[in-house]
């Protein structure tokens, strides 16, 4: 529902292309940068309530919040968490 084909998940989370099956380890950096993706998934669903259309727009253009276009960001571990962050921001602030 984010939009990410298959080499963005993969870029974003760093696993293997040759792999289709996955299971990640919670600790590990693979799974950190998936349970990152979870999150941001979580916050911008809460946020749009579950307007998939709206989670797409978002994730396609360029956003002043994040100052770039989120989907493209992710793949980079600091663009995943500023991601993360800048809409765990407006969820608080939508409280």
């Amino acid at each position: 529902r984010l939009g990410l084909n298959k080499e963005t998940l993969r870029n974003t989370i760093k696993i293997n292309n040759a792999s289709n099956i996955v299971e990640l380890d919670p600790t590990s950096d693979s799974g950190q940068r998936g349970l990152l993706l979870i999150q941001l998934f979580q916050s911008l669903d809460s946020l749009t309530n579950g307007e998939e259309v709206t989670i797409k727009i978002f994730m396609n253009s360029k956003n002043h919040l994040t100052k770039g276009i989120p989907i493209e960001q992710i793949e980079e571990e600091a663009g995943l968490i500023n991601v993360v962050e800048c809409v765990e921001s407006l969820s608080k602030q939508d409280m």
